[in-house]
């Protein structure tokens, strides 16, 4: 849960940067991508901390989500579950 509001928290910030809606970032490309910063990050020396960070929000302020359609030519509906066997209709008399 910690890592979670790390990660959300940094999302954050960095649409703040940005003038974007946090929901325009991808949580998992953010993931992913602090991921394989903390591991870099890790060999550095503590000094350079502010510099990475900085690259870091820029890096993910560049991975912006595309824009979703809006005007769908095919509304989503749910569909009915097929019968497994078929149904004897009774005739009444």
């Amino acid at each position: 849960m910690l890592a979670y509001n790390l990660v959300r928290l940094e999302m954050a910030q960095v649409a703040k940067e940005n003038q974007v809606q946090p929901t325009e970032l991808s949580f998992v490309v953010a993931l992913n991508y602090l991921q394989y910063e903390w591991r870099t990050l890790a060999s550095s020396s503590p000094g350079t901390l502010p510099k990475h960070l900085q690259r870091l929000r820029q890096r993910l302020g560049d991975l912006l989500l595309p824009q979703q359609r809006r005007e769908r030519s095919c509304p989503r509906i749910v569909k009915s579950v097929p019968a497994r066997y078929p149904v004897k209709k009774v005739r009444k008399p």
